[in-house]
């Protein structure tokens, strides 16, 4: 499965009437580790951004932010991709 297809599943989980974080948390991982094997930047924070709001809700306040703030930062400025405003939104409001 590709990166994004695991980033997909996850909110398919979390939208079920089980919503089993566990689960959506666990393919939201592997979806980041296949982006990084495949040095997929676009796709991993795209990922980091749908995860970090899961890790606040569950009281991780330090790993939303260590995982979010360096995939967004390993992105090229300038070129402001619609997941890097929403990224760098997402970085102020966990702030």
């Amino acid at each position: 499965m590709t990166a994004e297809s695991h980033r997909v599943r996850r909110e398919i989980l979390l939208a079920s009437p089980d919503h089993d974080e566990a689960a959506a948390e666990a393919a939201f991982q592997e979806s980041l580790e296949i982006a990084r094997s495949q040095s997929a930047k676009s796709w991993e924070l795209r990922t980091a951004t749908r995860l970090a709001p899961l890790l606040h809700s569950q009281g991780k306040s330090t790993e939303d932010r260590a995982l979010l703030e360096p995939a967004l930062n390993q992105l090229p400025s300038g070129r402001e991709l619609a997941d890097q405003v929403d990224a760098a939104a997402l970085l102020t409001e966990l702030a």
